[in-house]
């Protein structure tokens, strides 16, 4: 029997996009916070749902000046049915997590 040896790692928190309808840059910035709150300590988040409030929180302080009402969705299997703003929407995968994150208008 012959064993094979790499160098070769596998990112398994790579974020995969189903769908987006959002710029380029706010895309990054999602993208980049689902993967640190992923891979962060277990004792930083409990469940998804504790990572889905701290995304909330962070998303509208950091765009409070477009008037925006956050809403993330985390699971790893759900479905859904949405009604968002344009260029606010997007939907990704960090390993096994589904990440559904879109804005309504705030009112």
């Amino acid at each position: 029997m012959t064993t094979v040896k790499t160098n070769k790692t596998i990112d398994t928190f790579k974020p995969v996009l189903r769908q987006k309808d959002m710029d380029r840059d706010m895309y990054n910035e999602i993208e980049k916070l689902a993967k640190e709150c992923v891979e962060s300590p277990k004792e930083k988040f409990k469940n998804e749902n504790e990572i889905a409030n701290y995304m909330k929180k962070f998303l509208e302080e950091k765009y409070k000046d477009k008037d925006l009402c956050w809403h993330v969705i985390i699971g790893r299997n759900f479905g859904g049915c949405i009604t968002f703003k344009e260029k606010v929407m997007c939907y990704l995968y960090v390993g096994q997590i589904g990440f559904l994150i879109f804005a309504t208008p705030d009112v």
